[in-house]
């Protein structure tokens, strides 16, 4: 049995047939759709256009004319365009504003210096997106971060850094910002009563400035973007103890100086006069102290205690003759401190210490030799 199939057409096929046939009635020819309706652009008065625009509905044109008519529903689109466009700027420019890096001394000092600028300028983005109904929710880290120091932990601890004793999980952070210590504890994973993983602890020493002491006469020291080395002369040498960094004579381990980050700034000239002045300062103090208490002990001092001590003959009465002292007479201490000020008070100390030894073997024997007071 044979079976008969309808033909359905479809408004748009009914369309292009009804002016396919005004077209051939005109005298067209073209065999296109395309052709068709250039004919009856240019031949017909009644060609109403609908063929140009074949996607939309092929039925009246109300819905196109009532999105074209209504100006309110037109701007709330492209309010609505503009409005998505303009936030994804802004939170790409928040992202950038919170970003704070690791990497060079210049980018982090960078980025400390300009933490103020970027949070005025983010509390404007929260502002603005506030009033337009959107969330950042963006924060600038409130402990800048820096560059990590290559330092092994053993130098560390002898600098007086506090490194957790966990080995290489204890970090040093050279900042611009304020010196801390952030630590995180361990953790341990559990799985069926078991420990499958273990997060180790850790501590991040951030520190404005740091040095290294690379050997007797050399430290390199960084202080916030600036990086420097320092040498000392060869009488010199630097150590750390537990009052931190130093520079000590290597002729005398009492005579030394801690210098502060403003110092090392300065360079080596400035600690080694440092050292030079505080030296000078404590022979004085020791000269003073000394002469109290030989002044106390009822002693005085004559030349041949300046030739005792290992002061040499021709400078002592060169001295003495300078100052208008007489060579067979005793001084006491105290006088002979005063006469001398800042001119060598080692050797005043050394010669006033010769004369207590010998007040205190006279005053154990009972009775002084004649010869331990002549030059």
């Amino acid at each position: 049995m044979k079976t008969e199939t309808k033909k359905i057409e479809t408004p748009l096929k009914k369309l292009i047939a009804r002016q396919t046939a005004r077209a051939r009635a005109l005298g067209c020819t073209a065999k296109t759709t395309a052709g068709i309706v250039r004919f009856l652009r240019a031949n017909s008065g009644e060609y109403d256009g609908r063929l140009d625009t074949p996607h939309r509905s092929w039925g009246d044109n109300a819905q196109e004319t009532a999105r074209t008519a209504d100006p309110d529903a037109k701007r709330a689109r492209a309010d609505k365009k503009f409005r998505r466009r303009w936030v994804a700027d802004i939170r790409r420019q928040a992202e950038k504003l919170v970003l704070v890096p690791m990497g060079t001394l210049a980018e982090v000092s960078g980025a400390v210096d300009t933490i103020s600028d970027r949070r005025a300028q983010l509390a404007e983005f929260f502002r603005r997106t506030a009033i337009a109904g959107v969330n950042l929710d963006y924060a600038i880290p409130p402990v800048p971060v820096g560059v990590l120091v290559d330092v092994d932990q053993h130098t560390a601890r002898k600098a007086g850094v506090k490194l957790d004793m966990r080995g290489k999980d204890a970090r040093i952070i050279l900042t611009r910002g304020s010196s801390r210590l952030v630590s995180a504890p361990g953790e341990t994973e559990w799985k069926n009563g078991r420990a499958v993983s273990y997060t180790r602890a850790t501590r991040d020493n951030y520190v404005r400035s740091f040095a290294v002491i690379r050997d007797d006469q050399t430290v390199d020291y960084a202080l916030h973007t600036l990086e420097m080395r320092i040498e000392l002369p060869a009488e010199l040498a630097w150590d750390a103890e537990k009052n931190g960094l130093r520079a000590y004579r290597t002729d005398s381990n009492r005579d030394d100086y801690h210098p502060d980050a403003s110092d090392l700034f300065a360079g080596v000239a400035r600690i080694v006069a440092k050292l030079e002045e505080n030296r000078a300062r404590r022979l004085v103090e020791e000269a003073r102290l000394t002469a109290e208490r030989a002044d106390a002990e009822g002693v005085y001092i004559c030349l041949a205690d300046s030739l005792r001590a290992g002061n040499c003959q021709a400078a002592s009465e060169a001295w003495m003759t300078r100052h208008g002292l007489e060579k067979n007479r005793h001084y006491a201490a105290v006088e002979i401190l005063g006469l001398i000020g800042q001119d060598d008070p080692g050797r005043a100390r050394l010669a006033i210490s010769a004369a207590v030894h010998r007040h205190h073997r006279e005053m154990e024997r009972g009775y002084a030799e004649l010869a331990e007071h002549v030059a």
